[in-house]
């Protein structure tokens, strides 16, 4: 028996909900893959700037860089937050995770400079949430995978000083191996699932290497020196 258009509008209607709420996924990914790359375009400035920083302005360079830092977390409680709760985190969570380790990178490296110590991640989810609260958005959680990768890509910034700057090499090379350490004693221990993790603490390996090489270096330097004294 041939079915009437009648009997096949139910199932119309249906199909036309799943294609909103596809569609309405579709968008809100759109949106929080733009905030993500806004994020980490600012987030890359800040960092160059944090290397940038010159003794004879430092205040004014810090200051600086931490109203840039600000700006991000207005876009994460203005763009992200308001697109995801604790039913879709995960779901859009790739979306714009990129970002968010960016961040976190450009906030610990701050950090560093500022008090030669690595910032947690109750630290820097307490920032983001209290700008949500402030604009009256939800809160946006820290993801612990956002803020390992965040914080391995960091070590390549702490590299990059410790080799340059024979001044700050050992207290650089310190700083590092306490991540390596704890980084590779969470791996091990716990056998985290996060992507790119692992490839990322053997990166750190090397960055550990050659900021030693560098101490290495500074101390045959210096015993020559003396020798020759």
């Amino acid at each position: 028996m041939e079915r009437t258009s009648g009997n096949d509008t139910p199932f119309k209607e249906i199909f036309r909900q799943y294609r909103r709420q596809l569609d309405e996924q579709h968008d809100r990914r759109e949106r929080l893959v733009k905030a993500s790359r806004d994020i980490t375009r600012e987030s890359k400035r800040a960092i160059n700037a944090v290397h940038r920083i010159s003794p004879a302005s430092r205040t004014k360079d810090i200051e600086r860089i931490s109203q840039t830092l600000s700006r991000i977390r207005d876009i994460m409680a203005a763009r992200v937050a308001n697109e995801v709760d604790e039913s879709n985190f995960y779901r859009f969570h790739r979306s714009f995770t990129f970002g968010m380790q960016e961040y976190v990178e450009a906030r610990t490296f701050l950090y560093y400079v500022e008090s030669q110590a690595l910032l947690g991640p109750d630290e820097i989810e307490k920032e983001i949430t209290d700008v949500c609260k402030q604009r009256g958005n939800p809160p946006l959680p820290l993801d612990t995978s956002d803020y390992l990768l965040g914080v391995a890509d960091l070590t390549g910034e702490l590299m990059r000083q410790g080799v340059s700057d024979s001044n700050a090499s050992f207290r650089v090379v310190k700083i590092l191996s306490g991540i390596e350490e704890g980084m590779g004693n969470l791996y091990a221990e716990h056998r985290l699932d996060v992507k790119d993790l692992s490839s990322k603490i053997q990166v750190l390996k090397r960055s550990v290497a050659k900021v030693e090489k560098a101490c290495y270096n500074t101390a045959v330097q210096k015993a020559e020196c003396v020798s020759q004294q």
